[in-house]
């Protein structure tokens, strides 16, 4: 026969209190986890919502640095027209590889430089204070003495490491002759 203690006594088998004995600890550790596992992954969506969106920026940058490319090549064709010259005057160098700023009536040969961003004008160029990922190469075919191909390309290294290209392709005719 088991010994009765005076001070304490345990509860049998069949009293409600017994069964119910570390229930409310078992909801609260299984609420916890549930609400763990939700705000893990709410913090996850969250980190790749924006890293996502830094992506997508990179990308519409680089996008409208290449468009700015073509319409500098565009802007010394027709400046060319305008002011009576050869249509080609100002890719001196021919069919290669050059590099220019959004205001440049000639292109310079390819350095091989990364694009600054100047916050005063918001202008990217090569002068500014801010150095950016991005270099623009532009890339000048002739195809033939009537048509010449540009292709504006912008490369970048994003910020995991992965690097990116966005290329811009443009043929312009002279159609003045």
């Amino acid at each position: 026969m088991p010994r009765k203690n005076k001070f304490f006594k345990l509860p049998s088998l069949g009293n409600p209190l017994y069964s119910r004995r570390g229930q409310s600890l078992v909801e609260a550790l299984v609420a916890l986890s549930f609400l763990t596992v939700g705000f893990m992954a709410v913090f996850s969506l969250l980190s790749r919502s924006l890293s996502l969106n830094r992506s997508s920026t990179e990308s519409y940058v680089a996008t409208y640095i290449a468009a700015e490319g073509i319409e500098i090549a565009r802007n010394i064709v027709d400046t060319n027209g305008i002011q009576k010259n050869a249509w080609s005057y100002g890719f001196s160098g021919g069919s290669g590889d050059y590099e220019a700023e959004y205001n440049s009536r000639s292109l310079s040969p390819n350095q091989d430089r990364f694009l600054t961003y100047n916050p005063n004008s918001h202008i990217y160029g090569y002068g500014g204070s801010i150095q950016t990922p991005f270099k623009r190469l532009i890339r000048v075919t002739f195809v033939s003495q009537y048509e010449m191909k540009i292709n504006s390309i912008v490369f970048w290294t994003g910020l995991g490491g992965g690097s990116f290209r966005v290329n811009l392709e443009d043929h312009f005719m002279n159609w003045r002759t």
